[in-house]
C-alpha cells in the first residue's frame, strides 16, 4: 500500500489497543470489496476499480495491513459538573447542591445560580386538577 491514500472516517478509536482493526463490513459499506484468497486479501475501491491494498496472510492466520495514521480526532462531550450532579442525585434542586459542600468532602463548590433551572423538573412540578367523581344512580 506504499503511497495510496484511503481515507476511513467513522471509524472508534480504542485506548490502549496496539492494531488497529479494520471492519470488513465498514469496507464493504464504504464501497470498498474485500477478497480473500488462500494467502492474501485484496482491498478494492469499488468505485474506481484502484486497487488500495495487497495483504498477505502472517502466521496463526493474521492479515496485517501497515498503514500511516494521518489524524486521529476524538470528539468529547462535556457536562457542566452541576448539571451532571443535578441529574444522577434525581434532579435535587440547585440551592441544595450548592449546600453539599458543606456535608460532603471534597465536594465542589457552586454558587451563581439562580436563573438556572431544569426544563425536566418544571414540567415535573406541574399539577393537574383532580378527577371528578360521578355518582352513578341506579
Amino acid at each position: 500500500m506504499i503511497g495510496k491514500i484511503m481515507h476511513m472516517h467513522d471509524t472508534l478509536y480504542v485506548l490502549g489497543l496496539k492494531h488497529t482493526l479494520l471492519s470488513i463490513g465498514q469496507l464493504c459499506l464504504k464501497n470498498y470489496k474485500v477478497i480473500f484468497e488462500k494467502r492474501s486479501c485484496k482491498i478494492t475501491n469499488e468505485t474506481n476499480r484502484q486497487v488500495v491494498a495487497t495483504i498477505l496472510m502472517y502466521e496463526k492466520r493474521m492479515y496485517m495491513l501497515k498503514m500511516q495514521l494521518v489524524a486521529i480526532k476524538c470528539l468529547k462531550t462535556t457536562l457542566d459538573p452541576i448539571w451532571m450532579l443535578h441529574k444522577k442525585l434525581g434532579h435535587l434542586n440547585f440551592n441544595s447542591l450548592c449546600g453539599l459542600h458543606k456535608l460532603v468532602k471534597g465536594m465542589l463548590t457552586f454558587s451563581n445560580l439562580f436563573d438556572t433551572f431544569c426544563e425536566r423538573c418544571i414540567f415535573g412540578k406541574q399539577h393537574r386538577e383532580k378527577f371528578l367523581h360521578h355518582q352513578h344512580h341506579s
